[in-house]
């Protein structure tokens, strides 16, 4: 369990003049060592289940797409393809002992739609952490669904009272959490700068500190970890990489991409931590420490969105699961037109 007493160290510069004139030190370009091996099964499993969670996202973005734009001319049909994506959703993240949540590396649908998944994954992450039974993570993957569509977005306000948030479901608490969570990430339409995934959880902490959501947010950090998936960090060997994926089962260990310029970023193998016991996360980077090549390389776009994946370190990946939405309810099967 981390320890969530104290905030993360996040450095406001870097203890040492890491970089210069844009380029390297030399220190880091000797760290890059030569380029990564790696057995062709092991690719080829980390790609299909990359492939597969991209696949499902893109459907899940259409199924959410259809649903907006039904639901005023036919909103029978857009809650009957609600239902439907949210009980694919919540079968995803049941069906496997030990999902990840992934940094996507393709920017599908619209700045809203990405929204709403990206706060629909975390949810249910959470959700299914705390052990919520499968009717609980149904309530949760509706309620994260909806926002924008039949309901407002949870308020903004980061200093929610306890009596509000006595009143609110745990549902709604959860996704209010991973909204705030989700709305420090990214750029605002106010031209407000967006922090970190590491300096967020510290911002949320802080905001959280006397409230009923602060037991929630520890066990978001026990969930992803004080590295969630967008983090640029720094590993015990002076490298430098971004973290793809987070596990539950080890949430401080994630699977990391290491910035190599000599491979092109949708070549590079993940470096999965819980499987390289001499390597660990060193300390966070704020973005702007980075060169803009190393941050271009590694961030792939603004919005830091996540979707579940399957398999990420395991041999072999079940490409065939039963939830794949082309076998899928007639709402779902309509929704991919």
């Amino acid at each position: 369990m981390p320890d969530f007493t104290a905030p993360p160290t996040v450095e406001s510069a870097p203890p040492a003049p890491i970089w210069r004139s844009g380029l390297l030190s030399p220190p880091h370009t000797a760290a890059l060592g030569r380029p990564a091996q790696w057995d062709p099964q092991h690719l080829s499993a980390q790609r299909d289940s990359l492939q597969r969670s991209d696949r499902l996202h893109a459907q899940a973005t259409r199924a959410w797409l259809g649903i907006a734009e039904d639901m005023e001319a036919q909103p029978e049909r857009a809650r009957e393809t609600l239902q439907g994506l949210a009980a694919a959703m919540v079968t995803q993240v049941c069906e496997d002992s030990s999902p990840a949540a992934r940094l996507l590396s393709k920017a599908v649908g619209t700045r809203r739609s990405r929204q709403v998944l990206n706060i629909t994954t975390l949810a249910l992450m959470l959700a299914r952490h705390m052990g919520l039974s499968d009717e609980a993570l149904h309530t949760v993957a509706l309620t994260a669904l909806q926002l924008g569509i039949e309901q407002p977005a949870p308020p903004a306000s980061p200093h929610p009272v306890d009596r509000q948030a006595e009143a609110a479901t745990l549902a709604e608490r959860i996704v209010a959490l991973m909204s705030r969570y989700d709305r420090l990430c990214h750029p605002s339409p106010h031209g407000e700068m967006p922090l970190g995934p590491q300096d967020a959880l510290i911002q949320l902490r802080a905001q959280c500190s006397h409230s009923l959501d602060a037991s929630l947010l520890e066990r978001f950090v026990q969930t992803l970890g004080l590295f969630p998936p967008g983090s640029l960090v720094q590993l015990s060997d002076e490298r430098i990489a971004v973290v793809v994926a987070v596990h539950p089962d080890h949430p401080q260990r994630p699977s990391v991409r290491v910035y190599d310029p000599r491979t092109a970023p949708e070549l590079a193998p993940l470096l999965h931590l819980n499987l390289s016991p001499g390597l660990s996360v060193q300390r966070g980077l704020p973005p702007h420490h980075l060169p803009d090549a190393m941050r271009d390389y590694l961030l792939a776009h603004d919005r830091m969105d996540c979707y579940l994946a399957q398999g990420l370190e395991a041999p072999h990946v079940n490409v065939n699961s039963p939830w794949a939405l082309d076998g899928q309810t007639p709402a779902l099967r309509r929704s991919t037109r």
